[in-house]
């Protein structure tokens, strides 16, 4: 991976995008990101991870990574098999001390970045975004209260919105996070189960510009019942570790001489090569 632009004695910033099937959405992202990061005195980084588009959404990728070598690495993943996939490779490879968690749909608003940053460094570990203004069917919403006081509950944390997938956190937050199970869209309960600081802010939530599915409630179920078996081994297996791997079949960028990185030969596509840029 070719050595990002840094300067001494600042941070890194890292942000994981997954996307599926969001091209046009990719530029638009990006050009935000870099607007805000420029002004503040942060190093950064944007880490885009296609979770098995079926249409061009690669291709930008690899765009952006070509056109911004230093700040941009772009990584394919072999099919869909769930945003938890595409989130637990995006923590092994970032490398900044602070790391986002971002969707590509342009809902989440990158000018909210230097208030994450500032929570942050006023102590918190771990920051959650909590929207504004948005409005659901009422069995979601129903839904979406009902899960998020259980896990209120459980793990002692007062979020609104446990899967809010714009967030903000330390090195150590990730580093601490369990590699045996899908609890990386997840990571706040986790991250307060542990003993984590955990904080919430008000963000922006804008509507979708381009129409694709959301099932934020259907995963806000899933990742509870996720969120209350990890817990359990947890409590039962905390002396055992777990190194775990990824199937990549393209990246750019990207380092492919990574120990965790497993290359995904697929016939007839040409992208089974990892190729850095």
């Amino acid at each position: 991976m070719k050595a990002l632009p840094t300067r001494p004695n600042r941070k890194l910033v890292s942000f994981i995008v997954p996307a599926m099937n969001e091209p046009n959405a990719l530029e638009t992202l990006y050009k935000q990101v870099r607007q805000v990061m420029r002004a503040t005195s942060y190093n950064w980084e944007i880490i885009f991870i296609d979770e098995g588009s079926t249409d061009r959404t690669w291709e930008f990728m690899v765009d952006l990574a070509f056109r911004d070598s230093g700040h941009v690495s772009s990584y394919k993943l072999p099919g869909n098999h769930g945003k938890a996939d595409a989130l637990a490779l995006g923590y092994k490879v970032a490398g900044g001390d602070i790391i986002f968690t971002m969707d590509a749909d342009l809902q989440d608003d990158p000018k909210e970045i230097p208030s994450f940053l500032n929570a942050i460094e006023q102590g918190s570990d771990i920051v959650n975004g909590r929207e504004t203004e948005r409005s659901e069917a009422i069995h979601r919403a129903a839904l979406k209260q009902i899960c998020n006081t259980m896990l209120n509950l459980m793990t002692g944390a007062k979020l609104s919105d446990h899967t809010c997938s714009y967030k903000a956190c330390t090195r150590e937050v990730i580093k601490s996070l369990p590699q045996d199970g899908d609890v990386q869209a997840m990571v706040t309960t986790i991250a307060t189960i542990q003993g984590f600081k955990a904080t919430e802010i008000e963000i922006k939530h804008h509507a979708r510009k381009y129409d694709v599915n959301s099932k934020r409630a259907e995963r806000l179920v899933i990742g509870a019942f996720q969120t209350f078996t990890t817990a359990i081994r947890q409590a039962f297996h905390a002396d055992e570790q777990f190194e775990r791997s990824f199937l990549v079949e393209a990246s750019v960028n990207g380092n492919p001489s990574d120990p965790f990185i497993r290359i995904h030969h697929h016939a007839g596509v040409g992208a089974g090569k990892l190729g850095a840029a």
